[in-house]
């Protein structure tokens, strides 16, 4: 809701297998991934999302206190580790400079 209510478009999606199943993922401006989920862990998909070439800036979300999991996270390509709970301008903030790092590509280059 709060970033519905800052104008934003937003897909949820049950767990990771359901969206890597998506084929409009490239037209995604962000994803907002959080480690836990059923099925497959955030960290999972995000390595699954990049070994599969999608490289939308992602934002992984973490209740957890594993002290390895914010530089695993970060290796597997997240721009950003946000520990929970997440202040709503915080999150905003991220989600901006994300969006600000995006460019779609060209589907001819």
């Amino acid at each position: 809701m709060l970033l519905e209510r800052h104008g934003l478009t937003v897909r949820c999606y049950a767990n990771a297998q359901i969206l890597l199943g998506q084929q409009n993922l490239k037209e995604c401006g962000c994803l907002l991934i959080d480690q836990l989920m059923p099925g497959l862990s955030g960290l999972g998909l995000l390595e699954a999302l990049r070994n599969r070439g999608v490289d939308i800036p992602a934002i992984f979300v973490t209740g957890d206190s594993d002290p390895l999991l914010p530089q695993r996270a970060r290796k597997a390509g997240a721009m950003a580790v946000l520990h929970k709970p997440i202040a709503n301008a915080e999150l905003l903030g991220w989600i901006e400079l994300a969006f600000a790092r995006f460019r779609p590509r060209d589907a001819h280059t």
